[in-house]
């Protein structure tokens, strides 16, 4: 039965490692607020148990036993599982219950309890439930939505959590969710005022004694009273000596005091930006990456690595660099190219820029019968000994 394979996914979500320590709690026959649940399963490794409206099954007691669950969250009203299910339940673990008037309200409580903190949101059809698997694995929260019109709760949901940052995106065509709803969506962003924000900091000299702050809108005026600098390792503050507008706006140029020969940003160390101007104020974690240009010798999949070779005081040297899963980059084509990496103190790449299209591969020489050795690309090499080519 259903219940029977919840239960057997559960065991062998649990045999895989890193089961989380609660479990949600649905109707076997109520798939809606299954899948409102998805998302915050599929990211956690959270399993999704199945009870009936009016008793829990002896499988689904087992199991919660075997795997030593601590807290429950079940979804759904009384309609779907009963108060004498959800007391039952209570005496094995810490319940909770996450329900609304309709499928409508339960998402919003499930989108409440499970991402408090949401950016992106998954707009589905209230009855696709097709739709609904696929939103779950962006581990997104679900509001369900009807047909033709966005439910007066969703409405008033997202009027209270949307900001200029949100992403709603919409799961599904318009005979599951219309245009209409996908319009009254759109229009929801068009009063919501843009927050100031730093968006990125740069150092724009070796010694750091100059940098550039950007920002998500352009801002009128700026000096140095209107910025802060803290070194995040001893807590000082960095002298702002002088600071001005860029980039039509949305930018500040920022100058340090500074010795010549003093280094005012360190690689790898934290630094906390804080500018508070007419427009708004805004903070920004910065840690200046290391950064070395050179050509890509060798990738890895399996650990998302790559290796860079880069010459250092007339010498060839390499670095393995590992690539962060959400990090945008395509290892095929980067291999054999010459890139600038710029990498933090744990020599994870934090930014990247192609500086040649072309493509170098490294002849072999042959050394002896047994022993090849790599000919550099810009080394010159006596041709007589035998030379293998390698296709």
């Amino acid at each position: 039965t259903r219940i029977e394979t919840a239960a057997l996914i559960a065991e062998e979500a649990a045999e895989a490692g890193d089961l989380a320590d609660y479990a949600f709690v649905v109707n076997g026959f109520a798939p809606a607020d299954s899948l409102a649940a998805g998302p915050a399963a599929f990211e956690n490794n959270a399993p999704i148990l199945q009870v009936r409206e009016g008793s829990v099954p002896s499988v689904t007691e087992d199991v919660l036993e075997a795997l030593g669950i601590d807290e429950l969250f079940v979804v759904g009203g009384t309609a779907v599982v009963s108060a004498a299910v959800f007391n039952q339940l209570d005496d094995m673990a810490s319940v909770s219950r996450l329900a609304g008037a309709d499928r409508y309200e339960t998402s919003i409580e499930v989108a409440k309890e499970m991402y408090p903190d949401a950016v992106d949101y998954s707009i589905v059809g209230g009855f696709n439930y097709a739709d609904a698997i696929g939103a779950a694995v962006f581990a997104n929260p679900i509001l369900f939505v009807r047909q033709d019109a966005v439910p007066s709760s969703v409405d008033a949901y997202l009027d209270d959590v949307l900001t200029s940052a949100s992403i709603l995106t919409i799961f599904g065509g318009t005979v599951a969710v219309s245009s209409g709803v996908e319009d009254a969506l759109k229009a929801k962003f068009v009063d919501i005022p843009v927050e100031f924000e730093i968006t990125d900091v740069s150092a724009l000299t070796e010694r750091g004694h100059h940098a550039r702050i950007d920002f998500n809108m352009a801002i009128a005026n700026i000096s140095a009273d209107d910025i802060e600098v803290i070194e995040d390792a001893t807590g000082d503050e960095l002298g702002v000596k002088n600071a001005s507008t860029a980039r039509a706006g949305r930018a500040a140029n920022v100058e340090f005091f500074a010795d010549d020969d003093e280094v005012i940003l360190e690689r790898g160390e934290r630094y906390i930006f804080t500018v508070s101007v007419a427009e708004g104020t805004s903070t920004y974690e910065y840690v200046r990456s290391y950064t070395e240009t050179g050509r890509i010798v060798d990738v890895d999949h399996e650990d998302n690595e790559l290796r860079v070779r880069y010459e250092d005081d007339d010498d060839f040297k390499y670095k393995w660099i590992e690539v962060p899963d959400d990090y945008d980059i395509d290892l095929e084509y980067i291999l054999a190219r010459e890139l600038r990496v710029w990498f933090d103190g744990d020599d994870v790449l934090t930014r990247h820029t192609v500086e040649s299209e072309d493509v170098k591969y490294d002849a072999l020489e042959l050394i002896d019968d047994e022993e090849i050795e790599l000919v550099y690309e810009d080394e010159e090499y006596d041709f007589d000994d035998e030379v293998m080519d390698v296709v």
